[in-house]
């Protein structure tokens, strides 16, 4: 139903910095093994803002779900969406969950937007959308 609590978002929070550090690591363990230096797959990641009235103030969170997760990280994205994503701080943690926007069939994907965005074009125009829905943007990427 509309306004119901669909699933909770799991994964490991990072900082800006830790975020960087770790993706660093990577990229050197990759070079030092002989691999790309590519860093892991972001679609299992999530960027974002502190909830107003945080303690820890104005920034972003860098959600890492590739280890530590349930389905709530394999959800598409939709230019209609049927869940919106809702970030709070709570007892000075974070919850991530996702709330139904209008009534879901059974059976119908959950999807939500990602709000993605870029200042390259042409990742804009490699970002193909396949929601189907019928105002689709044709990419999950906005330019800014």
């Amino acid at each position: 139903k509309a306004g119901d609590l669909v699933v909770d978002f799991l994964g490991e929070m990072y900082p800006p910095w830790a975020w960087q550090a770790k993706q660093d690591a990577i990229k050197t363990v990759q070079r030092i093994r002989g691999m790309r230096e590519s860093g892991p797959p972001e679609f299992y990641n999530m960027q974002l803002e502190r909830p107003p009235g945080d303690a820890e103030g104005f920034s972003i969170l860098f959600v890492d779900a590739m280890h530590h997760n349930n389905y709530a990280a394999r959800l598409s994205h939709s230019c209609d969406p049927n869940v919106e994503v809702s970030l709070k701080a709570i007892d000075g943690k974070y919850c991530i969950n996702f709330y139904a926007k209008r009534d879901v069939a059974p059976g119908e994907e959950l999807c939500y937007n990602y709000h993605s965005c870029t200042d390259s074009m042409k990742e804009v125009e490699a970002a193909f959308c396949l929601c189907g829905a019928r105002r689709c943007r044709a990419s999950y990427l906005a330019f800014v």
